[in-house]
């Protein structure tokens, strides 16, 4: 069967079995390519109806595909990265894939003479040519020893972060510099247009506090008025959890200083994650946080469990960014999800996921999206792969080999008062090598990338987990899944077999609607010997929510093929 006609064959197919489900229409697929195994890719959705596909390559640079408004393939572009030796975009770091000013931006992080640096990439939209490439932040280079963030217990603290206002294309960079102790140095915030000018730079401190140390949490751009900060403000004893708070603070447009306060109802609290987002609707800023069970009072607090010796409670924080003051703050409780595991899923325990993302509804609700998560860790690992040509690679490490179970899907739906209104669950069972986080799919959907090369072939995390949309007043969960456990109508979650091959899994869409889950896939009905299957990690989305992109991989015994996939909700 020829390339051509067989997708037209998958479009039919999918089109067919979408029209008597309540499933996502495929608009258009793209000729198929061969899979990038290799490096690291992502999808871009651009205004101008083009969609632009980056693949970082382990020391080739950049190749960047452009698709017209018409999902054809339209021009290649290659683009040799001049700041550093293309073999080490390995150790580069992605900090964020953004439209700006009608121009694709890629930041990338790497350290260059033991220096971390931030440099911006501008692509041109139409061509796909690489405009400019600039380094925009810098820190020194490394000390003989670096603040380590006790207290927030937090090893992932970003050294540079890049966010973008979700209504605008003004931006701000964060950076974070974990060597000094000097008050003023350690954490600056920067400003920028969608023409790329400063329009301010100040240090975020915290002059006149009793405290010493400042890490960064998250932050939100609000246009061109300002950019709202969370930090971590701490003292740091003989007892690796002194004194705490949470900080929140505003920096104005041409601001040189910060407008910060403390919030007192953190106090000692070993708060671990932040994750920040803002309501229009309301003007207000919510602040969810995960907060480590050894320092509350109650244990009915304890929701969350990332491994045995690892519990949280969940803490939302509602700011009004006008004059930072706390309009609400509550622990989450999520009942009904509890109930619905149990009566559903065969769960004998409440249920434990941890939060992986949240959506603020137009209405004031907010969707709580956890996923059953258990870590654990090996000190060394020896590992063989056999690549595309028959070389068979081996790699001894001498660091920790993580190990990830990506389980139970959870949403909990809170009124605007905290209190949960509604509760489901999606039993599945996956497995990645990969140390899986807290928020894993909020970061994922904003920065990071799994960079596999034959040192971390391994690293299949960017098709595990879900991923989620709200559209249409139903709510719509992806994820990859063997046929057995989707054609098998028990929830039990005991019965799932577990997914550790994602090549023999095919893409399932879950929708809820009315409290009833249906379950159909994304691609058709599967196939004997055919998997189809997608890289979450890859999703695009419309600036609407209401559309995506992905890249789809279709094995059919050891054949393997690609496809950028466009779908409407």
């Amino acid at each position: 069967m020829s390339g051509k006609l067989m997708v037209t064959c998958l479009c039919a197919l999918s089109v067919l079995y979408a029209s008597a489900q309540p499933s996502p229409q495929i608009i258009a697929q793209s000729q198929s390519f061969e899979e990038p195994e290799n490096g690291a890719s992502r999808l871009l959705l651009m205004q101008n109806g083009h969609t632009l596909f980056f693949h970082f390559t382990p020391g080739r640079g950049i190749d960047v595909t452009v698709y017209g408004p018409d999902h054809r393939q339209r021009v290649v572009t290659h683009a040799n990265v001049a700041s550093w030796k293309n073999r080490r975009m390995r150790f580069s770091e992605l900090r964020g894939i953004y439209e700006i000013n009608g121009q694709a931006v890629v930041f990338l992080e790497n350290q260059i003479n033991w220096q971390p640096r931030l440099y911006r990439f501008i692509f041109d939209s139409n061509n796909g040519a690489l405009l400019s490439e600039k380094l925009i932040a810098s820190l020194p280079g490394t000390a003989l020893f670096t603040r380590t963030p006790a207290v927030h217990d937090n090893e992932h603290s970003p050294e540079f972060m890049v966010r973008k206002d979700p209504s605008s294309d003004y931006y701000a960079v964060a950076m974070n510099d974990l060597r000094t102790r000097k008050t003023g140095q350690q954490l600056r915030i920067r400003h920028y247009s969608p023409q790329h000018e400063l329009l301010s730079d100040a240090p975020f401190d915290l002059t006149g506090s009793p405290y010493k140390y400042i890490d960064f949490a998250d932050m939100y751009v609000q246009g061109d008025t300002s950019v709202l900060v969370a930090a971590f403000a701490y003292n740091r004893n003989v007892f690796q959890n002194g004194d705490s708070r949470l900080v929140i603070g505003t920096l104005p447009r041409g601001g040189q200083t910060f407008q910060t306060s403390l919030l007192e109802h953190t106090a000692r609290l070993q708060i671990r994650d932040v994750a920040m987002k803002y309501h229009p609707q309301s003007g207000m800023l919510y602040l969810l946080t995960s907060v480590r069970e050894r320092l509350l009072k109650s244990s009915e607090e304890f929701i969350m469990r990332r491994s045995f010796y690892e519990d949280y409670a969940l803490l939302m924080n509602i700011i009004d960014p006008r004059n930072l003051s706390v309009k609400q703050h509550y622990y989450v409780a999520h009942p009904q999800l509890n109930r619905y595991a149990k009566e559903h899923l065969q769960y004998r325990h409440p249920y434990r996921g941890v939060i992986q993302d949240f959506h603020l509804n137009a209405d004031g609700t907010t969707q709580l999206l956890f996923e059953e998560l258990e870590v654990s860790e090996e000190p060394y690992s020896t590992t063989t792969h056999t690549d595309s040509t028959g070389v068979v690679h081996t790699t001894t490490s001498a660091n920790k080999r993580y190990s990830s179970r990506l389980g139970e899907i959870g949403i909990a739906t809170l009124d605007t008062s905290g209190k949960e209104i509604n509760g489901y669950a999606i039993a599945k069972d996956q497995q990645a090598e990969a140390n899986i986080d807290i928020f894993h799919i909020h970061h994922r959907n904003q920065s990071g990338w799994t960079f596999r090369d034959n040192g971390d072939w391994m690293n299949l995390s960017g098709f595990g987990s879900y991923d989620f949309f709200h559209a249409n007043g139903k709510d719509y969960i992806l994820y990859n899944d063997v046929a057995a456990n989707t054609t098998d109508t028990r929830e039990d979650y005991r019965t799932k077999k577990q997914v550790s091959w994602f090549s023999r899994t095919n893409t399932v869409c879950a929708v809820y609607e009315n409290g009833q889950i249906t379950k159909t896939y994304l691609y058709g009905a599967p196939e004997a010997r055919t998997a189809r299957f997608s890289q979450l990690e890859m999703i695009t989305r419309s600036k609407d929510g209401k559309s995506f992109a992905t890249m789809m991989i279709e094995k059919t015994g050891k054949k393997k093929e690609a496809r950028v996939v466009w779908v409407s909700l």
